[in-house]
């Protein structure tokens, strides 16, 4: 067990960032999902002490303490809950969530269709390796059943954590176009209620892919998308999470070979 350092560390630049999409929380033991996600921000040394609730009942849109947030939560019904954000900031600056060095967000829409959860660590504690991405996100998708989701790397003044939601923080106006149009592109398509998103679509491809039965039908060249990934080594590798869930890994390196590959199929819809 790592000793706790209770935040004293100052954050790196890069942050390490797990999502899940398109899931619904009808099954979901939320409660025990908080004790997961505090018993994994305490195996990183760290401590939550920042918490934010979002429900109808809930009329304040700050964070409170974490302890603070427990209470929050105990007190609403859970069938109305629209959000819940642990973050496990600097000690020296503990309620400037802007500084956190680990968060969990989980993030609920309306219809209960296009709900998204994130996890985003610093890098000096929470590398970026296949057997810890994979574990974690298999740990994380037995609470959710996601269709879909991603990991990627990103620098925190680009704000890793708003990524996801398809909104922009920290990019050129002139410089960074290409990526802010894309970056709106997903907002628009997963989160906007007439988008075109559907399970089987995919935002990029990244290095860590998460996909679900639904990919595994789908076909280009004639294959089954599964087979076709498999005959080539350079489109990357395919680990099972469950029986559900399929982690594809491609390498950096061929990540714009496998894009070009799918573009014309009209299933990534963010590029």
């Amino acid at each position: 067990m790592i000793q706790k350092k209770v935040n004293d560390m100052r954050r790196g630049p890069l942050a390490n960032c797990i999502v899940l999409h398109d899931f619904s929380t009808n099954s979901t033991d939320i409660k025990k999902w908080v004790d997961y996600s505090v018993s994994l921000i305490e195996s990183l040394g760290l401590i939550p002490n920042r918490m934010g609730v979002v429900a109808p009942e809930i009329t304040s849109k700050s964070t409170v303490t974490f302890k603070g947030g427990l209470k929050q939560l105990e007190k609403i019904n859970l069938e109305n809950l629209q959000g819940i954000e642990i973050y496990a900031n600097p000690a020296f600056d503990e309620k400037d969530n802007r500084e956190n060095i680990c968060s969990i967000h989980l993030d609920l829409s309306p219809n209960k269709k296009m709900n998204t959860l994130i996890l985003a660590c610093d890098n000096q504690l929470f590398p970026f390796k296949k057997n810890l991405i994979n574990k974690i996100t298999a740990e994380l998708g037995a609470f959710f059943g996601p269709n879909y989701g991603y990991a990627y790397q990103r620098l925190f003044k680009l704000g890793p954590t708003w990524y996801p939601f398809g909104t922009i923080q920290g990019l050129d106006w002139d410089k960074d176009r290409k990526e802010r149009e894309d970056i709106t592109k997903w907002n628009n398509e997963y989160r906007m209620s007439d988008g075109k998103y559907k399970i089987g679509d995919l935002r990029d491809i990244y290095p860590m892919n998460l996909l679900s039965k639904t990919h595994q039908n789908l076909k280009i060249d004639s294959l089954p998308f599964f087979e076709w990934i498999k005959a080539d080594s350079k489109r990357g590798s395919l680990t099972a999470l469950n029986d559900s869930l399929w982690a594809w890994w491609v390498d950096p390196d061929n990540i714009p070979s496998v894009r070009e590959s799918l573009r014309p199929l009209g299933w990534m819809l963010a590029v």
